[in-house]
């Protein structure tokens, strides 16, 4: 299972970073601060402070349409990454919708299918991740009802052992009993 994740999540990095996957809408130059974008490169602690950092441009009446367009594409590629541990398949698709309205080229067939493909394996991954977490909580409950029934099973053979012992002194308080009536007769 965990391989099977590991090559999900490489398929997903080479759908989103292939050239003409994500078309770029920003300009070479532009007006706002240094906008370099290397997701690949952001640790996990990391990209909570680039989505707010985004989520700030994309609100700036300052800033250019075209910008925001980059915004909306950046966050929506932001939240699929699977190393974002807020990775978000639903806000993905808010975002990608976001960028579409403001686009200036709008997407090429190509690029949108690019997209689609992209969205689809992040839905995927969203799915199996919930199965994965639903899988784990059924483990925790089945190793706890595991330990619950060893320590049952270990109550029960101590009472067992308690009741031999118990049933040997009577065989030998009767035995004893029988001894003492057949004295008595």
């Amino acid at each position: 299972m965990m391989k099977t994740l590991r090559i999900f999540h490489a398929v997903l990095f080479l759908a989103i970073f292939t050239s003409g996957c994500l078309p770029p809408t920003w300009p070479q130059k532009t007006s706002r601060a240094n906008f370099d974008f290397a997701p690949q490169d952001l640790k996990s602690a990391s990209f909570a402070e680039k989505i707010k950092a985004l989520a700030i441009i994309t609100q700036d009446t300052k800033t250019t349409n075209l910008e925001k367009a980059e915004a909306h594409r950046r966050l929506a590629i932001l939240y699929l990454m699977p190393r974002n541990p807020d990775s978000d398949f639903q806000s993905a698709v808010d975002e990608l919708g976001k960028f579409l309205e403001l686009a200036p080229n709008k997407l090429d067939t190509r690029a949108a299918a690019s997209w689609a493909t992209a969205l689809k394996s992040g839905e995927e991954y969203q799915g199996l991740k919930t199965k994965v977490e639903t899988l784990n909580k059924k483990n925790y409950q089945l190793a706890t009802e595991k330990e619950s029934l060893a320590k049952t099973n270990t109550d029960l053979a101590n009472t067992n052992a308690e009741l031999r012992k118990i049933i040997e002194k009577l065989k030998k308080l009767d035995l004893s009993l029988e001894e003492k009536r057949r004295n008595l007769r």
